[in-house]
């Protein structure tokens, strides 16, 4: 640092000889507030000195939200600085970003680190970004210089079909969120919303007026049938009905230090609010109300063969505040559609949970007598009030009985493009080296495009080859791709995944 003011520590040098050379180290403490800080290392100035520029560059310190406290939230990357809006989509935040009309990716982990391989770079036109969204596999992006919504695949592939215009009277767009098959646009001129099917049609009936005190909306959210609006100037979420009502009870304020809120994205219980004068993502665990959530659902034999007994363990967590008794219902079915009164196995009861209180929820329960592959899965009954019911049931997990597939890779070749900005192609192949039919799966490929295959059910012995297959472009480096099958009841699913690498 080069004042007092800012001085975190020195260090008292006896003297350096000619064209020496010493290290010196300073253990610190992090600031106590998110953000991002500048260190520098300055020797002082000696009289006889020739040249003054005794300061080193400076080093930026990046200090994230306790994401393990009761924010949740994180700080942005460095090139991230002008956040405008935050939407979530398989597994990534995308933070849009105004200064350089580019979309930045975090990956949805425990240090919301940056995944550089999703961002990507706007449409030309598209230079005024205000607000995004995802839906349908889509990220929406509403332009407030030529009152368009541009719509981009998530790999960042523009998709000009999905293009619309929006309606003459919304022409001072803010925030947009989609739920119940509409989009909504929130409008800062006459704070109103206005509602769009996906195809760029207005659908007017179900537009509505904001609140009077609702007079700056710049970011929007829709959970559980219900529109939460950022208001800029007050620091507030308000809450409304897609019909317009005001719903008091589920809004919230925001905490002093994100005082300049620009965009809201909701998920797993949890409100992302970016901030625009630090560059921090705040969380927000909203605790007006209980939150059940079945987090895991595991097997003790996943294996039991026909009429074995095996028993299924449900986490149940209340993320909300403290809750009365209610119940949790098993279900077992030969496909993933459960119906209550067909594939209902049984129930349990569960106690009153305090807030963040967990609880493990067990059943004994009987394999069927006929061979197959057997989903089971548990479901808790809302509460009064709850505020988010979408997190109420796990997913599902598979039971085997009789004979069982096993897919493998019997062929994978990546096609080393010769510069970068090339396509990154892969063929592979798949084959059932167990002793029944697969039913039918995924392949997943990571570290490049989000790229999803189906895998159609084979037989014993049956192969299935995909050729040329694009996974990602090239960058200069070493890059890791990892492709990976996903089949419900494989006999073997621990190899199920390969990597590979391709360095430019």
């Amino acid at each position: 640092a080069t004042n007092k003011r800012d001085l975190v520590g020195r260090h008292d040098l006896d003297g350096v000889a000619v064209a020496g050379a010493e290290s010196h180290s300073l253990v610190l403490t992090a600031p106590a507030r998110a953000g991002f800080y500048q260190y520098s290392v300055c020797v002082e100035v000696l009289p006889e000195e020739l040249s003054r520029h005794n300061c080193s560059d400076a080093v930026e310190v990046t200090v994230p939200v306790d994401i393990r406290g009761p924010g949740f939230g994180f700080a942005l990357d460095t090139d991230n600085r002008q956040p405008t809006g935050i939407a979530y989509a398989q597994g990534r935040f995308y933070v849009l970003d105004s200064g350089d009309a580019r979309v930045y990716a975090y990956r949805n982990t425990a240090l919301r680190d940056r995944d550089r391989d999703s961002d990507f770079a706007l449409d030309t036109d598209n230079g005024l970004p205000v607000s995004i969204t995802s839906a349908n596999e889509r990220l929406y992006v509403v332009d407030g210089r030529d009152d368009k919504v541009y719509v981009y695949r998530v790999s960042g592939e523009r998709d000009t079909d999905a293009d619309f215009e929006l309606d003459s009277d919304n022409q001072t767009p803010s925030a947009i969120a989609y739920g119940n098959a509409l989009l909504f646009v929130t409008d800062r001129s006459d704070d109103k919303v206005y509602a769009y099917k996906p195809s760029g049609q207005r659908d007017a009936d179900a537009d509505f007026d904001l609140l009077s005190s609702n007079d700056f909306p710049w970011g929007m959210e829709y959970v559980d049938d219900q529109l939460y609006v950022l208001d800029l100037l007050d620091d507030h979420v308000y809450v409304y009905s897609t019909s317009g009502q005001r719903e008091a009870d589920f809004e919230f304020n925001l905490v002093p230090d994100n005082s300049s809120p620009d965009g809201l994205a909701f998920i797993n219980g949890r409100f992302y609010v970016t901030d625009s004068s630090d560059d921090t993502v705040y969380g927000y665990a909203i605790r007006e109300s209980a939150d059940f959530a079945v987090e895991t659902l595991s097997v003790s034999d996943s294996s039991p063969g026909p009429e074995g007994p095996f028993t299924l363990t449900a986490t149940v967590t209340n993320l909300g505040e403290a809750a009365r008794a209610t119940t949790l219902r098993f279900y077992m079915s030969s496909d993933s559609s459960f119906s209550t009164e067909e594939s209902l196995a049984g129930t349990q009861a569960i106690a009153t949970l305090a807030p963040d209180a967990t609880v493990d929820v067990s059943i004994e329960l009987t394999a069927p007598a006929d061979d197959g592959c057997y989903f089971c899965g548990a479901c808790v009954d809302a509460v009064s009030r709850e505020r988010v019911t979408s997190n109420n049931c796990a997913k599902n997990t598979d039971v085997l009985v009789g004979e069982a597939p096993d897919l493998d890779v019997s062929r994978l070749q990546i096609h080393t493009p010769s510069a970068v900005g090339e396509p990154v192609e892969v063929e592979i192949g798949v084959i059932n080296r167990g002793a029944a039919a697969s039913l039918p799966g995924k392949l997943r490929f990571e570290g490049g495009d989000d790229v999803v295959i189906d895998i159609p059910a084979l037989a014993p012995n049956e192969e299935k080859i995909y050729q040329r297959q694009k996974i990602g472009t090239a960058v200069s480096g070493t890059t890791t791709y990892e492709i990976c099958m996903d089949v419900p009841c494989e006999g073997n699913p621990d190899d199920n995944c390969r990597t590979r690498q391709v360095t430019l």
